[in-house]
Formats: C-alpha cells, sequence, structure tokens
C-alpha cells in the first residue's frame, strides 16, 4: 500500500512540475524530502509514526465503504499546510490525518499515510483516476479481472478479458456489439459476460 501513495507521489510530481530541456541531477534526499512535502502541501510530518495495534476506524468516510474504512499497521504524524484533510483517524487522542489531498500546478495529490483497508485502497485509487480523468468502463471490472485492447491483422478492435482467480467473475460488457473468438457466441454491449476460474474471454468487434 505505501508502494502505491509513494508511487502516485511521485507521478503526481512529474505531471505537475514543468520539463526542461535537459535533465538535472536528481537532489539530495533532504531537499526531495522537503519538494515533496510542497507537492503534497504537508507542512512536514512528526519524526515519529505510530504503530496501529489492530485496525483503527477513519472518520468520514468520504469513500462509503463503511467497516472497511480503517487504517492498520501504523501511522505518520502529517501536519498538513495547504493539504485538505480527506480522513483522520478516529482516536480520542491522535486524531491525526490519514489522507489528505493537495492541489499542485494542474492536478491533484493524493497522499497516504497509513495502511489502508484493501476496500479502501481500492476506492481511492479510484478516486484518483477519476479525477485525473482516466477513469471508464475499465474500472469498473472485478479486481481479478484483466483487460487488454488491441486489432487483429484485418483492423478489427479486439478485447481481452482474463480471469486471474479460482473463482466466477462476472462483468458487463461495455462496448459495440461483438463476438466471442473462442465459441464464437454473440456478446452484446451491456450484456453480462460470465470468466470461468482461470478462463479467458476475446471480444471482436464488427
Amino acid at each position: 500500500m505505501r508502494q502505491v501513495s509513494w508511487s502516485l507521489k511521485r507521478t503526481a510530481e512529474r505531471l505537475s512540475t514543468p520539463s526542461t530541456q535537459s535533465r538535472q541531477p536528481d537532489p539530495k534526499p533532504d531537499v526531495m524530502a522537503r519538494r515533496d512535502s510542497i507537492v503534497a502541501g504537508l507542512r512536514g510530518l512528526l519524526p515519529e509514526s505510530g504503530l496501529i495495534a489492530e485496525p483503527l476506524r477513519l472518520t468520514p468516510d468520504p469513500y462509503g465503504v463503511g467497516d472497511q474504512n480503517k487504517a492498520a499497521v501504523w501511522g505518520e504524524f502529517l501536519l498538513p499546510d495547504t493539504a485538505e484533510v480527506v480522513a483522520s483517524f478516529d482516536h480520542p487522542y491522535w486524531k491525526f490525518p490519514a489522507i489528505t489531498r493537495n492541489r499542485h500546478g494542474s492536478g491533484t495529490l493524493t497522499y497516504e499515510g497509513t495502511v489502508l483497508t484493501d476496500a479502501l485502497q481500492r476506492e481511492v485509487i479510484h478516486d484518483v483516476l477519476k479525477r485525473a480523468g482516466l477513469a471508464g468502463a475499465d474500472q469498473k471490472l472485478p479486481a481479478p479481472v484483466r483487460v487488454r485492447h488491441g486489432r487483429n491483422g484485418h483492423g478489427k478492435l479486439l478485447h481481452y478479458y482474463l480471469n486471474f482467480s479460482g473463482s466466477l467473475q462476472a462483468f458487463t460488457y461495455p462496448y459495440r456489439s461483438g463476438s466471442d473468438v473462442l465459441t464464437g457466441a454473440a456478446v452484446a454491449s451491456g450484456a453480462t459476460v460470465t470468466l470461468k476460474p482461470w478462463d479467458l474471454a476475446i471480444v471482436m468487434e464488427p
């Protein structure tokens, strides 16, 4: 989870910082830390971080995940500056922010100061993609289903759906009506497609 947060932070920084003609040498770690704090809209964080003995509820529940709106393992003591506090630890004494969002350049950066539940992490990622204008039908697929798109030698558009799990997975097919290359069955736009465990479907548009 921490790697996801760090990756998002660095990606947002690259997208929001004007490019230069020549690559500049990487700054020293202390300079990088200050720059990242500015991008994240934080005055910094206290040198300590608290261990979380058991899952701790966050407040409010902006992503609507109910009892999965929790953090675990550890929590950073964040000190917001320009950043908006999205959710904080619901603790009688340590009410530090757990998730913050900051506007920087032409975009926003979402910072996670803890380890989120899987359900909450998915919703945070979906929200980030939506804000970046990258959310679409593919982001609504079940977690174990992966999709790729391409064209065959005749220029026909193909959609490859792969089930990376040992259970049945169903989803709504969102693209133009076509046919399953492997079975020949028609696949209508808006129809439910069911994948067997570790199976795949390839839908070809006309």
